[in-house]
């Protein structure tokens, strides 16, 4: 039976492989974005189904009603798709995700599906938008503590932010879906210093996220 514990460590491969990918100078430009959303799809699906797998490993069954003795281990039995992930964690594990994090996930795993299935037509532009999107809202979702982590896969994860960080692109994505969040907490009198710099880490500076005084 594979643990929670095995779906985090495949997960955190793929995150790691995205990373690795997206910014790989070796790889033609089509190949790099086709290959990294690949893997952030489905890195992400995976941390999203290992917390599935801390509540009951059944709740990753499609149909656990039809589910035989030794299914599992031959890998036999059909799981649940990204869509009844998320449909299944708020009903069965009590989790709140916002209507902007499924959004995000869904549409990564749409354009997931076009690179796999067929060519992909999105402008790049559109493919990075879209999986930038997704981080920002995965590393929302783990800095509330979504997924229960023991210090080896939250080390893991803290190195892959950091690589993410690093991205300029990155920066001023997680600005653009939180910044008017950030404005309106400094201007109502605020510190936000400390949440600004969980957001961004070192790189703050370079996010575009500015107080409500004109002060970075």
């Amino acid at each position: 039976m594979q643990s929670p514990e095995e779906l985090v460590d495949s997960a955190l491969e793929f995150l790691e492989t995205s990373c690795e990918r997206y910014g790989d100078p070796n790889l033609e430009n089509a190949r790099r974005l086709k290959h990294s959303t690949i893997s952030v799809s489905t890195g992400i699906e995976l941390l999203l189904k290992a917390r599935l797998a801390q509540e009951h490993w059944t709740l990753l069954l499609l149909s656990p009603d039809r589910y035989r003795q030794g299914e599992w281990e031959r890998g036999s039995f059909q799981s649940v798709g990204l869509r009844e992930t998320l449909a299944r964690l708020p009903e069965l594990c009590g989790l709140s995700i916002s209507q902007q994090a499924e959004t995000a996930f869904a549409d990564l795993a749409d354009l997931r599906n076009k690179f796999i299935h067929f060519a992909c037509s999105e402008s790049a532009e559109r493919v990075t938008g879209i999986q930038l999107r997704a981080w920002h809202y995965l590393m929302d979702m783990l800095d509330h503590d979504f997924l229960r982590l023991g210090s080896r896969h939250a080390a893991a994860l803290q190195s892959i932010r950091g690589k993410m960080l690093k991205r300029e692109e990155f920066l001023t994505a997680r600005f653009d879906q939180i910044g008017s969040l950030i404005t309106a907490r400094a201007d109502a009198g605020a510190d936000i210093a400390v949440e600004r710099d969980r957001l961004f880490g070192r790189y703050a500076d370079r996010s575009g996220c500015s107080y409500g005084d004109g002060q970075r």
